[in-house]
């Protein structure tokens, strides 16, 4: 057998340090402030019971190790000691002096009496200019007529498609008339439920 070294062997490692606990009697924990909707960690007994399904993304051991698992803001780590002492007491002497007493004298003279008129001129008696003339009883242009499309029927008890110009505003509107204006019955019926058989209540050729 080898020959014993002259020296001892180093000391053991200590025991690992026990967690600390909190009011509940469960261990204390780093861990996001979720049930609050806030960007920061807390440290506490009092994290949410499903934290504990999956401790390794929700619970550590430090603020910071917290604080970088989500990217939130954080400062610093919490103090373990209390705050410092706290304020000293009150001083026993009132404040300064109170303000002076009140001149005896009332204030300057008041304002002038106001001027009996104003300074501006009269106004004119008459309009500056002349309103503008009547407008005409027709429009200068007739307007464009609504184009029609076959559009399904939203209103009707029944779900189907209808020809005709009598479509809601917003179908119109360039970014949803894609999906409710079409050119023929087949194809709105394609995009929106007909009742099984129907045929177009209105042919286009008629109007």
């Amino acid at each position: 057998t080898p020959e014993p070294t002259p020296e001892p062997t180093p000391e053991p490692t200590p025991e690992p340090t026990a967690r600390a606990t909190g009011p509940s009697g469960r261990t204390i924990y780093a861990y996001p402030d979720v049930m609050n909707d806030n960007s920061n960690c807390l440290m506490d007994d009092q994290y949410p019971n499903f934290f504990l399904q999956n401790p390794e993304t929700n619970l550590f051991d430090t603020i910071g190790e917290c604080c970088d698992a989500f990217n939130y803001p954080c400062t610093a780590e919490p103090t373990m000691e209390p705050t410092p002492e706290p304020t000293p007491e009150p001083t026993p002497e009132p404040t300064p002096e109170p303000t002076p007493e009140p001149t005896p004298e009332p204030t300057p003279e008041p304002t002038p009496e106001p001027t009996p008129a104003p300074t501006s001129p009269k106004p004119t008696p008459w309009p500056t200019r002349p309103p503008t003339p009547d407008p005409t009883a027709q429009p200068t242009r007739a307007p464009s007529p609504v184009p029609k499309f076959w559009y399904p029927d939203i209103h009707a008890a029944t779900s189907n498609c209808v020809f005709g110009s009598d479509f809601d505003v917003w179908m119109g509107i360039a970014d949803r008339r894609e999906s409710y204006l079409f050119q023929s019955y087949d194809d709105c019926c394609a995009r929106h439920t007909c009742p099984l058989g129907a045929s177009p209540n209105d042919d286009p050729a008629e109007r």
